[in-house]
This record gives structure tokens, C-alpha cells and sequence, in this order.
């Protein structure tokens, strides 16, 4: 231990006093120091500890006015670690969040031909559907060469009604046959894989996202309290018409 050590510990401990006090005191036991050429051994043994000669000064302070700082010192710390805990807490939250969010696997890997060896559930076919209704939900959609569209989900948590696929706090897959299709969507991520034909979507709370692949897409897209991001429309592509509100809508990235 050095002379600069004690100072900085009595710095610390007189913490209860103003600054210019505190620079007269520290500017005292620095002008002992350079007049006797005391060692921190000499300075325990005349002045006693940093933390018992600071409490000398702060003795001289009124009871209330050394209360308040006191008390406004261990406020602070308690504010500090409460920050902390805080900060900590909403770093668990967001990572439980992003594992709970994180697509199953890559959709744009595969085809609506290919994606057969990532479903465990089984396949439904769905005749004479050309609207979909997505609630609360997860969706990766293909479009593939079938005449019927195929659903699969880890539940059974679709209805259908009326040429309308209802789909409710779900995890699917579909597969679009070729023909255009409405789809309606509510707090849900849906994951468009390389469309194929014009479709139709509107988007309420809602994150969408497109895998164009080597697909060409002109978008027509209306939007209130909404972000298009990295979406460039091209004149001769696949027509995509959406309605966006406090949405958005991106190019998909794993």
C-alpha cells in the first residue's frame, strides 16, 4: 500500500462532505506527505486509517445534514442495484423471448416439395379454400403444384367454414395450390416462402416476411402506422397487394 492508496480511501470515505472541504482535507494530508516524506505505514500511525480519520471530519457535521447525506448516499446505491436487477431481468426476459420467437428452422431452404422432411404432423388436404383468417399464430406458407391446399400444425387448431381456413394460436405450415388467395392475418409472424402467384394479404399487428428467392414481386401496399423494410418492387413481377396496419413488412432473415 502507497500514499495514493490512502488518499484515495479517505477520498472515498469523505464522500459526507461537500467538494471543497473534501479538497482542503486531501490537499492537507498531501502537504504532510511531501514535507515528512511519510509512507502509508506513517500516515495509519498519526491519523489512523482513512475510514477512522474521515469519520473525525464528518463528526464536525450537523447531525442532520450528515442523516441526509447518508441517507441520499445509500438511496443511490440501492437505486444503482435496483437498475441493475432491472437491466438483468429484461436481459432474460428478451432472451426467453427470442427462444420462444426463433422460426423452427430456416423456411427458405426449402420448397413446398422439400419442407416434407422438416413436418412431423401430418398432412390435411383442403379443398375449395380462398381465404385464410390467421389468428395469434406462427405460419410458414409454400406454394406449391397441388390443386388442394395442405396444412400441417402441431395441434389441430384450424377450422374451416364457407371457402374460409380459420387458424388460431397455431404453429403450421401450408401449401398454397395455384390460384389467388386472400389472406388475413392478427398478432401473427407469417413467413412467405417464394410465392408464385398473386395473392392478396391484410395485416393487422402483425410481422410478414418474404423469401423471394430468385422471384420477381410487384407490391402494391397500403400502410397506416406501418414499416416496409428492403421491400423493392419490380414492374413486371408477381402482383402482391397487402394492407398494413401497425405492421410490418420485410425480406426474411433466419
Amino acid at each position: 500500500m502507497n500514499t495514493q492508496n490512502y488518499l484515495k480511501e479517505l477520498k472515498k470515505h469523505l464522500t459526507g462532505l461537500d467538494n471543497d472541504k473534501t479538497k482542503n482535507i486531501i490537499k492537507e494530508i498531501e502537504s504532510y506527505i511531501e514535507e515528512s516524506s511519510a509512507t502509508y505505514e506513517i500516515l495509519v500511525e498519526k491519523f489512523g486509517m482513512p475510514e477512522e480519520l474521515a469519520e473525525g471530519y464528518l463528526e464536525d457535521l450537523p447531525l442532520n445534514q450528515f442523516s441526509a447525506k447518508k441517507n441520499y448516499s445509500k438511496t443511490k446505491k440501492i437505486l444503482i442495484s435496483t437498475f441493475a436487477i432491472i437491466i438483468i431481468i429484461a436481459i432474460i426476459i428478451a432472451s426467453i423471448l427470442y427462444q420462444f420467437t426463433k422460426d423452427p428452422f430456416d423456411y427458405s431452404k426449402y420448397t413446398a416439395s422439400t419442407i416434407d422432411e422438416k413436418i412431423e404432423s401430418p398432412w390435411i388436404n383442403l379443398d375449395n379454400i380462398d381465404k385464410i383468417d390467421i389468428q395469434e399464430s406462427r405460419i410458414g406458407i409454400y406454394w406449391s403444384k397441388e390443386d388442394k391446399l395442405q396444412i400441417s400444425c402441431k395441434q389441430d387448431q384450424f377450422t374451416e367454414q364457407n371457402s374460409t381456413l380459420y387458424i388460431k394460436q397455431a404453429k403450421c405450415i401450408l401449401k398454397i395450390p395455384k390460384q389467388n388467395i386472400s389472406i388475413k392475418t392478427f398478432q401473427s409472424k407469417i413467413v412467405l416462402v417464394a410465392p408464385t402467384e398473386e395473392f392478396n394479404f391484410n395485416a393487422e399487428q402483425s410481422n410478414i416476411e418474404i423469401a423471394e428467392q430468385d422471384n420477381s414481386y410487384r407490391y402494391s401496399i397500403t400502410k397506416k402506422q406501418s414499416d416496409i423494410k428492403n421491400i423493392k418492387s419490380k414492374e413486371n413481377g408477381i402482383l402482391i397487394k397487402g394492407t398494413l396496419y401497425q405492421s410490418k413488412l420485410d425480406l426474411y432473415e433466419y
